[in-house]
């Protein structure tokens, strides 16, 4: 079965990319996006096909964004 939601995945990424480029977020890169994205993302095929390293991995990243850690790019939300 095909999960529509993926065919977004890649639109998310590229919309929190130039969100991080415009605003100076440093380590942002596109590959760093594209795994916050995918790991706030569980439920979908992309998450789902990952190894499971990579699914904690992934999910480390949006984990330690949204709580706001030391290894968080972004600052949190005020």
């Amino acid at each position: 079965m095909h999960d529509v939601y993926d065919d977004f995945l890649d639109w998310i990424t590229q919309s929190v990319f130039t969100y991080a480029t415009n605003n100076n977020i440093d380590g942002a890169t596109q590959d760093y996006c594209s795994k916050l994205v995918i790991g706030s993302h569980q439920y979908t095929d992309a998450f789902q096909n990952l190894n499971a390293t990579n699914q904690s991995a992934y999910s480390l990243i949006a984990v330690n964004e949204q709580d706001g850690t030391e290894q968080a790019k972004g600052s949190t939300c005020e």
